[in-house]
């Protein structure tokens, strides 16, 4: 006979547990008329459920073996997938998919004063706190996250935003070529390129400008931007800095080997073919410059007339120099005034020729056109600052009016060219002086 170890009631249903299989008998459960195995196989355990009014009416179940396998410490128990009875219900600490085992375990910490919390989230929520990351397979993390030890990334790296800050004290590009406004579209490059950034203000930059046909060049101490445009150019163009100080120019075309280069019309510096009355040349072996001659003779060699806007000097190495100087005034009296003032030098003695040409332009006295020519001749001397004239020649006189004169009169340390015209006549005078100097 079976001895009941355990009896309870459970709803319409009695759980009697007992050491071996019930037997006929009063108060005792009979033997069940049929056996449900868990698993399918012998039955290393039993327990009995009561299933109906009648003594027989009981159903034993019984157990093939434990459902829970022996684990290693530390390892959490997965449900297997399994077939039959046991599918996901016997448990182990492993699970093969693929023929790989997958187990989950809580690593042993060392000397750890705080313990460590797995969080699993409500599945319906965001997550907002974690402090762990897949080490593969993809996946999406917000939040602001803080690296505090080096970051290597062994693959591309999308950066999707609208402001990258790198806070470091250089940057190492191993890279050949850096692109910006990449997958801009079409004429969006304006304004692209590097700036630098001093005391919260940009001073400095190299970009494109406003009609990318050119670069935008400040350094941050410069007081101007350098605007280099490249729209004039109908070709790819190579420029070499020369190995030189000083200012750089640009040249827009060829150049003609010895020939002085120029601006044309269209502000192009350019120069002509260097033969005959064309030539604007430059002998560099000789030092000598050629205007409309090839083949300059002299320092300034002029193949043709030419005409000089100012005073004309020329002096040798031994304190001789020779000067032509011109000069003009208007009179409308009888007074006598300066036409040139000839500035001299202590210790020295000049010749002086001065030619003197007169001609009334309007007044209520004499005839139109009345004119007059004169050539006088003077030596001057400069002794210790005191100036002397001595021996003046008027050599040739010429007047439609007497009393119209030309002299010479000392004035300080300088010669005056003078001149008398006459009352109501208004007469315009002009002088050339050829100055002879020696020291």
């Amino acid at each position: 006979m079976a001895t009941i170890l355990d009896r309870r009631t459970v709803g319409n249903h009695e759980i009697i547990v007992v050491d071996s299989n019930p037997a006929s008998g009063a108060g005792t459960p009979a033997e069940p008329s049929s056996i449900a195995l868990l698993g399918g196989g012998s039955s290393t355990g039993k327990f009995y459920i009561k299933s109906g009014s009648l003594d027989t009416d009981w159903i034993e179940f019984a157990t093939n073996g434990s459902f829970v396998n022996p684990g290693v410490a530390g390892r959490i128990a997965i449900y297997q997938d399994g077939s039959g009875p046991t599918a996901g219900v016997q448990v182990d600490d492993q699970y093969l998919q693929n023929s790989q085992a997958i187990e989950v375990s809580v690593v042993a910490q060392g000397s750890r004063t705080t313990p460590i919390q797995y969080i699993v989230p409500n599945p319906g929520n965001a997550i907002t706190t974690a402090n762990f990351v897949l080490s593969e397979g993809d996946q999406t993390i917000s939040g602001v996250k803080t690296f505090s030890d080096n970051l290597v990334v062994n693959g591309n790296l999308d950066i999707n935003g609208t402001l990258t800050t790198i806070d470091t004290v250089n940057l190492q590009v191993t890279d050949k070529l850096v692109t910006l406004n990449r997958n801009g579209v079409a004429a969006s490059a304006t304004d692209s390129g590097l700036e630098l950034e001093e005391g919260g203000s940009i001073t400095g930059f190299l970009k494109t400008n406003a009609t990318r046909n050119g670069w935008l060049v400040k350094a941050p101490a410069g007081n101007g931007i350098l605007d280099l445009r490249l729209s004039g150019l109908t070709a790819t163009r190579v420029h070499t800095a020369q190995d030189f100080d000083g200012l750089m120019t640009l040249q827009a075309a060829a150049g003609v080997a010895a020939q002085v280069p120029y601006f044309n019309a269209t502000g192009q510096l350019t120069s002509e073919v260097g033969t005959g009355t064309n030539s604007f040349t430059w002998d560099a072996t000789n030092n000598r410059l050629g205007i409309s001659t090839a083949s300059p003779a002299r320092t300034l060699d002029v193949g043709g007339s030419s005409i000089f806007r100012g005073d004309l000097r020329v002096e040798d190495a031994n304190g001789v120099n020779f000067e032509i100087r011109q000069a003009s005034t208007t009179t409308s009296t009888s007074a006598t005034s300066a036409i040139q003032t000839l500035a001299t030098t202590a210790d020295t003695v000049m010749l002086v020729e001065t030619r003197v040409v007169a001609r009334r332009t309007a007044g209520s006295a004499g005839a139109t056109n009345d004119s007059s020519t004169y050539i006088r001749t003077v030596r001057v001397k400069n002794n210790g600052g005191t100036v002397t004239i001595h021996s003046v020649d008027s050599m040739y006189t010429s007047e439609d009016q007497t009393g119209w004169n030309v002299t010479f009169s000392p004035a300080g340390s300088n010669l005056e060219v003078r001149v008398t015209g006459a009352t109501n006549n208004t007469i315009t005078w002009h002088a050339t002086t050829k100055i002879q100097v020696s020291v």
